[in-house]
């Protein structure tokens, strides 16, 4: 009998911790029915700030622009590279003599060498793309602003 009374005093105090008293349930805080305007975006001819703001967003979209170019120019470069790195390695399996495997190792190393400095002014080319990037920043439409759930925004 005992056991069950606090079975009973337990579910009485879950109960009305959750909210499952007598008492009718109310929103924690009121809902707005009106949407609010977003608010206007600052006239870059009224607002020295703003019109500052948007050269250096110019600026660094134009960076972004370049630093990407540069990487695809980079990855082309390399992929021609990697053409003549496999010739090479061609003529050395294909070489006659002590004297053309030699010689064709030799081009080898070199190629293997410029291919080895061009992969690392790609890796830099594409941290600096990538920092031009976030430098660049992202623009966040208003409904998203006020909905980031919403169809579109991720």
């Amino acid at each position: 009998m005992l056991a069950r009374m606090k079975q009973l005093a337990w579910l009485f105090v879950v109960l009305c911790a959750c909210g499952g008293g007598n008492k009718a349930a109310e929103p924690a805080a009121p809902v707005a029915n009106e949407t609010k305007a977003p608010d206007p975006a600052p006239d870059p001819t009224t607002d020295p700030g703003a019109a500052k703001a948007q050269a250096d967003a110019d600026r660094a979209a134009a960076n972004a622009d370049e630093a990407r170019k540069k990487v695809e120019a980079l990855q082309a470069e390399m992929t021609a590279l990697d053409a003549t790195v496999n010739a090479a390695i061609d003529g050395v399996t294909n070489a006659q003599n002590d004297a053309d495997r030699q010689a064709a190792k030799a081009k080898l190393d070199k190629l293997r060498k410029q291919k080895a400095e061009l992969e690392n002014r790609l890796a830099q080319a594409k941290a600096e793309s990538a920092k031009a990037e976030r430098e660049k920043g992202m623009k966040v439409s208003p409904a998203c602003v006020n909905n980031p759930l919403a169809k579109g925004c991720s």
